[in-house]
């Protein structure tokens, strides 16, 4: 995940405003929960494997929603100029 992508999905879990911002965030903190459970669980390979799977899912979904949508686009702007 690219350090802006991250930068932004911790901003919105401190303020986020009442638009599709918030998918974003939910998606970030689902992104941030699998990444948890990686890194802290002993799982076996398939379980891994299932994890690993919806973690690039997550992050290809992050990755559309920051360069398309529009509520994004404008909190980026207002946030970052």
């Amino acid at each position: 995940m690219t350090n802006k992508i991250n930068e932004l999905g911790r901003k919105l879990m401190q303020k986020c405003p009442d638009n599709d911002c918030i998918i974003f965030r939910n998606l970030y903190e689902m992104f941030q929960g699998v990444n948890d459970d990686l890194s802290g669980c002993l799982l076996s390979e398939r379980g891994r494997h299932v994890l690993e799977k919806e973690q690039r899912r997550l992050e290809r979904e992050l990755e559309m929603m920051y360069r398309t949508n529009y509520a994004v686009q404008m909190y980026k702007k207002e946030i970052w100029g």
